[in-house]
């Protein structure tokens, strides 16, 4: 009775191909797992903080985080970490992180709104949250002036009063540490509701406080018009094409509900 079997020769050129899909697959698997990693904790930690100030707001009795005690802090960083740390219970305070870079979504230096010298990041404490994500808060009273808030709400903007500039970035100090990959950038309202960058309601906000009129048609992620700096869409071959330094994902992620879908 003849065996059948596999020669060495062949057993080896096997092992070779199935390694060479494997080297072929790897990379994008372990990319996906990461963009499925950095979602899942940048939807808990927005969740997260938008009923702590929705807590916050409750107990103090106040529809405005104006008139709350964290923003009574905003001048001492440790004191405003106190309060929004009986709402939030993160796991520890960080400032000047060493080797702490922010980098645009195309590996170029961010730009002013993450610069020192904007005191959004580099000069600014780091709230640690529980599941390791890092937070900056700039806290800011900014207002859409009474003569543009018709014009706003009318283009369908919900946002009228900032509280502040958020960044969350994901997974903490470790890289790639960069915007719309692990960094994402928020708008915060007096009323405690996070709104993401790229978004209709951001960029109205911004139009209507006194940068230009409110438009019908604002510039949003996906129709960045004339503002190429918030794009982050999807060319008709397929490829991504993201704007400016990437901030504008953020609204993308958030649109698609937490789904970082734009890089493979």
């Amino acid at each position: 009775m003849k065996k059948t079997g596999f020669t060495l020769t062949e057993v080896i050129i096997t092992l070779g191909i199935i390694g060479i899909v494997a080297a072929l697959v790897a990379p994008s698997l372990i990319q996906s797992g990461q963009n499925e990693a950095n979602a899942a904790r940048l939807a808990t930690t927005v969740s997260n903080m938008e009923n702590a100030f929705s807590a916050a707001l409750a107990q103090e009795h106040t529809d405005s985080l104006y008139d709350t005690a964290m923003w009574a802090n905003t001048g001492t960083s440790t004191a405003f970490y106190g309060e929004l740390n009986r709402y939030l219970k993160l796991s520890g305070i960080k400032q000047n992180i060493a080797n702490y870079n922010i980098q645009s979504y195309s590996g170029e230096d961010a730009g002013d709104d993450y610069s020192q010298a904007n005191g959004v990041v580099n000069n600014h404490y780091a709230y640690e949250t529980k599941n390791g994500a890092l937070i900056f808060i700039s806290p800011t009273v900014l207002e859409v002036p009474d003569n543009n808030i018709n014009s706003v709400r009318q283009s369908g903007g919900a946002l009228l009063e900032g509280a502040g500039n958020v960044i969350i970035d994901t997974n903490g100090e470790a890289g790639p540490n960069m915007i719309g990959r692990d960094i994402f950038r928020f708008c915060l309202s007096s009323d405690g509701v996070l709104y993401p960058y790229g978004s209709r309601d951001v960029t109205l906000f911004d139009n209507g406080n006194g940068v230009s009129a409110a438009t019908a048609n604002p510039a949003t992620w996906d129709r960045p018009g004339q503002n190429s700096n918030i794009g982050c869409n999807t060319n008709n071959n397929g490829s991504i094409s993201v704007g400016g330094n990437g901030e504008g994902c953020t609204a993308r992620v958030v649109a698609n509900g937490f789904k970082i879908d734009y890089i493979k």
